[in-house]
């Protein structure tokens, strides 16, 4: 499959969340970029919805330190936000949100302060 691989999270979408399968289309580009897909994260009403987002978002597991440090961050917000709005899930999407923001953080501690920003 070569560089691109297929997210294990979501069906038919590839790790970098740029191209995607359709019943009978094969592999069709996905012209929807990153700042658009975060507006969209940001706008998410069901715990679904942002699962399907975030992992289209996701960057690469091996991705600068400070890279997965800022999508964890602002993942743990969107979760946050979902929790009160998703009332259904609100435990779940609770869940998520301290799980991404202590991710977030465990990688912070571990940067020189210099690429942390404090």
């Amino acid at each position: 499959m070569g560089a691109s691989r297929l997210c294990g999270r979501c069906r038919g979408v590839r790790a970098s969340g740029a191209r995607r399968v359709l019943p009978g289309r094969g592999w069709r580009a996905v012209t929807t970029p990153r700042r658009n897909l975060w507006k969209a994260a940001s706008e998410v009403t069901t715990l679904m919805q942002a699962h399907e987002l975030l992992s289209r978002l996701m960057p690469a597991p091996d991705s600068e330190p400070g890279v997965l440090r800022a999508f964890y961050l602002r993942s743990a917000k969107v979760y946050l936000r979902v929790a009160e709005v998703d009332r259904g899930h609100h435990h779940e999407a609770l869940y998520w949100a301290v799980r991404e923001r202590e991710k977030g953080e465990e990688i912070g501690d571990a940067l020189p302060s210099e690429e942390v920003g404090g």
